[in-house]
């Protein structure tokens, strides 16, 4: 047996036997490597996901809110503007989403997080109070020029204006928990840098080589998680923590990595209010360039047709000579409602500027989309305009209308074809609608 042994070890490769010291050499690194493993996911990776689930419970049901109180808002408003009974409906259906999306947050909430919690039940409070002024508005009948009606209405928009501001505390609650959790891993990440330090210590009488090894592999990766975790805590979010080997550290690495995608998608969120016309609520300019290479693209890839109208109000600059700029405003939005209100859920309406829209039609034909473009143009016809609880007179609009592909490949085309649409549109009198043609 003893010979056999022997034989064996004679026949064995330097490379065999280099890896055969390796492994003796970095066996305390070995365990080192699990017992870090295993204490960085304790204290780091561990509440840091469980931070990221409850804030994604949270913010989902707060992103709900915010998008609902906007259409509620517009809903009452609409109620008050035109007396249309169907706003009454709209409004049942989204308030039972508003209290749907306050108990999604009841649960999802932490004990633990006092300030968080008495948050969400000061929104809770305040929601209730806009629910009150609504009913008020909503129950009333629609008079024109109605004062005590009136002031219902601008109650209502203060009560859901400051439900807005506590549905951002709550925001910000999330924010310092985020900080809170952030130096606690450094604090953790320093903690494990120094242990690290004494087993390294202890491994240098097990070999020279295997130390320099095993100290430029695990300490590049320690130090590339550690300075991952600071720049991510100061606030640089484009910084990526690129860890291959150990492959314990390469998964606490891509957690992390993973932990702050989601934080970042949790802001992006917010970043919808950047893309939106403050005005109108419309999506602005910027988004629209940006929606409509996207549409194209999977219209493209897709094989359908996709079709824009671009729309303009007549006479508008003589109405703001006429009623002011806030009237003018008010007109703006008015219309901007209206289209909302004429078209498709997928559909994406837009302020393209000053008093010109787009809406962009994915998986429509031109005939479709022409219709559409003339049942819009008769809703805002049929539109009245209140100014300081008057009515004034009617607004119209011309629009022109472009399809894809036949009127162009490209969005720089198709806009330009719309326009010219329009245009013509408004030669030929205005308060119509024209088709582009492949000659324009």
């Amino acid at each position: 047996m003893y010979q056999s042994a022997v034989r064996f070890w004679k026949k064995r490769s330097l490379r065999f036997w280099l890896t055969s010291g390796l492994v003796i050499t970095i066996s305390p690194f070995i365990v080192f490597s699990i017992l870090t493993y295993a204490f960085v996911h304790e204290r780091i990776v561990n509440p840091l996901l469980a931070l990221s689930s409850e804030q994604l419970d949270i913010i989902s049901p707060i992103n709900n809110l915010q998008t609902t109180l906007w259409d509620i808002s517009n809903t009452v408003t609409g109620f008050a503007i035109n007396g249309d009974p169907s706003h009454r409906e709209d409004y049942a259906v989204q308030a039972q989403r508003i209290d749907d999306a306050f108990s999604k947050l009841s649960k999802a909430s932490n004990p633990a997080h006092v300030r968080l919690n008495d948050d969400i039940a000061i929104a809770q409070q305040q929601w209730l109070s806009v629910a009150a002024h609504s009913e008020v508005v909503l129950r009333q009948s629609h008079i024109h020029g109605n004062q005590a009606f009136g002031s219902q209405v601008i109650k209502f928009e203060n009560e859901i204006n400051r439900l807005g501001y506590e549905l951002e505390q709550i925001y910000e609650d999330l924010q310092q928990q985020n900080e809170q959790l952030h130096q606690q891993v450094i604090e953790t990440l320093e903690h494990a840098n120094r242990i690290y330090v004494l087993v390294l210590l202890s491994a240098v009488a097990l070999g020279l080589l295997g130390l320099v090894i095993i100290n430029r592999s695990l300490l590049s990766s320690m130090d590339k998680l550690t300075e991952g975790a600071s720049k991510f805590a100061t606030g640089d979010t484009n910084h990526h923590i690129d860890i291959g080997i150990p492959i314990e550290m390469a998964s606490v690495a891509n957690t992390f990595n993973n932990m702050k995608n989601k934080i970042i998608e949790q802001h992006k969120a917010l970043e919808l209010v950047a893309n939106k016309d403050g005005l109108t609520g419309l999506f602005n300019r910027r988004k629209f360039d940006e929606q409509i290479e996207q549409e194209l693209k999977l219209a493209q890839q897709g094989g359908y047709p996709l079709c824009i109208i671009i729309c303009d109000i007549d006479h508008f600059k003589q109405f703001n000579d006429t009623y002011g700029h806030l009237g003018g405003d008010e007109a703006l939005k008015v219309v901007a409602q209206t289209l909302v209100s004429g078209i498709r859920n997928h559909d994406k309406a837009c302020r393209y500027g000053g008093e010109e829209f787009v809406i962009i039609l994915p998986h429509c034909a031109g005939n479709t989309a022409y219709m559409m473009a003339e049942k819009l143009r008769q809703n805002v016809a049929s539109q009245v305009v209140i100014i300081d609880d008057s009515k004034v007179s009617t607004l119209t609009i011309s629009l022109g209308v472009a399809a894809f592909p036949e009127h162009g490949q490209t969005s720089d085309i198709l806009v330009k074809h719309a326009d010219q649409a329009l245009y013509k549109a408004k030669e030929l009198g205005r308060n119509r609608v024209l088709m582009a043609s492949a000659d324009c």
